[in-house]
This record gives C-alpha cells, structure tokens and sequence, in this order.
C-alpha cells in the first residue's frame, strides 16, 4: 500500500508551480503502482529547460519533497510530465534506435550515442533488444552514461546461456 497518494503529489507539484508563478493544469493518476503527474502549461520550455534537464530537476525535487512525507523507503516511483513531453520523447528515442540499429545492422559499425538520462537509455537498450545480432550496453563518460549500440559480440557455445548446442562434443 502506498504511502503518499496521487493527490499528496498533485498537491507538491501544485505549490511548487505556484512559487515558480507558472498557472497550469495539473492531473495525476496511479498506474502499476507509480504516481504519474502531467502537468499542462502555456510555455512548457519554460519547465523542460534544455533536453528535458529541467524535467529531471523537478521530478527530482517532487521525489524528495513527497519522501519526507512518505518516508524514502515507502516512497513509490513517480513520474513528472509536462505537455506530454516524455511519450514524445520516448517515440522519437524508439525510432532513431530503431534506424541507428539498421545502420549497424548494414556497417557493422558501433554507434555510441549522446549522454542520456537513465529512463531514456531504457527506451533504447527497449527498442534494440529484439533486432537479432544486435546487443546495447550502457557506457560512462565525462559528459554523463551513454548508449553504444553494436553488433552482438560471438560467445563461446560452453558459455552461452543454455550450454552448448546439442551437436557439439
């Protein structure tokens, strides 16, 4: 049972949109057990800031304020949108996945894409999983963690899961 309901979220998002002086429309729902909060604007930039950074700092600053309240470990996941921008985002992220992966499928190449956050990374790692002799890894650099896409590397057939295949001796 969750701790802190939909509106209690509501409510933090309501008041911080409130000190930011931003009028919106705010709705909230509970969705497997995580706490969605869409929050509708006139100037949504003003809110998603450059590449969804200002997003991550307020789903970030809603997640402690609703822990305090919920206590950490009792906190469900909550998910923070505005205008829609995250289901955008997701299917732009799915598509170039999907198109770099057929550019690799064709080169053979690796692809390493751009620093990303942790949830964008999971559409991609998503999109890629099923392309057969494709794998993505997860990779740091100085400018945060990063996608390679590439081609799946060949494992030894006594490693694999499974075993070996039943011909081999």
């Amino acid at each position: 049972m969750m701790s802190v309901t939909d509106t209690q979220v509501r409510e933090i998002v309501e008041k911080i949109m409130g000190g930011l002086s931003v009028s919106a429309t705010i709705s909230s729902r509970v969705e497997n057990e995580a706490i969605f909060v869409n929050i509708d604007v006139q100037e949504p930039d003003r809110l998603l800031g450059r590449e969804g950074r200002g997003l991550e700092a307020l789903q970030y600053l809603v997640q402690r304020i609703a822990g305090r309240t919920a206590g950490e470990e009792e906190l469900p996941p909550i998910v923070v949108d505005v205008n829609g921008y995250r289901k955008r985002r997701e299917e732009e992220l799915s598509l170039m996945a999907k198109e770099i992966a057929a550019r690799v499928h064709a080169s053979g190449a690796s692809v390493l894409l751009g620093p990303m956050a942790a949830w964008e990374r999971k559409i991609v790692h998503m999109a890629v999983r099923d392309e057969a002799g494709l794998e993505t890894e997860s990779e740091d650099s100085k400018a945060g963690r990063r996608v390679r896409i590439r081609a799946r590397r060949k494992t030894d057939p006594e490693q694999a899961p499974g075993g070996p295949p039943d011909n081999a001796k």
